[in-house]
């Protein structure tokens, strides 16, 4: 018994429901996983505005420190990659930034060596001239007051 065969020209629906699925599936794991560094530069931006929007973090050096490193991070996953010298420039923002809060030297020198990077690895990227400009800015230690001066310039001058 030969029975006739339910082929004809075009695919059922479920064939083309498959096709379609699979196409919008393969579009969308295409578009998110294009950029593992762009991704990571996106969080790490995150990471920093919510510092920036936060008090109680920005008095914690561990947020900083973790805000900065999610930034290297972006250099670490394509050191050739767009995102690379952007990474590091935030970074070192982020540790400069830390610096003037902190006082702490070996913060002000980890944001010159990020931005010394900057110009050692990406040579003809625009971010050179932002590095050296913010690396100017931290040219000299910041000066904090001692908790001496303050005290004596917190007493009142007596003329006896």
């Amino acid at each position: 018994m030969n029975t006739p065969s339910r082929r004809t020209g075009s695919p059922g629906p479920r064939a083309l429901s498959l096709c379609l699925f699979l196409a919008f599936f393969l579009a969308g794991c295409a578009t998110t996983s294009a950029s593992p560094a762009r991704n990571q530069y996106l969080q790490a931006e995150a990471c920093r505005r919510d510092l920036d929007a936060n008090p109680g973090k920005q008095a914690q050096r561990s947020q900083w420190l973790y805000c900065a490193e999610t930034f290297v991070k972006v250099y670490a996953l394509e050191p050739g990659g767009p995102w690379a010298a952007a990474g590091l420039y935030q970074a070192g923002l982020t540790r400069a930034d830390l610096y003037k809060r902190s006082g702490r030297e070996e913060d002000r020198a980890e944001a010159l060596d990020l931005f010394r990077r900057i110009k050692l690895k990406y040579p003809d990227s625009a971010y050179v001239a932002r590095a050296k400009a913010a690396a100017a800015g931290l040219a000299s230690p910041v000066k904090t007051a001692s908790p001496v001066k303050t005290a004596r310039a917190a007493r009142p001058l007596s003329c006896a």
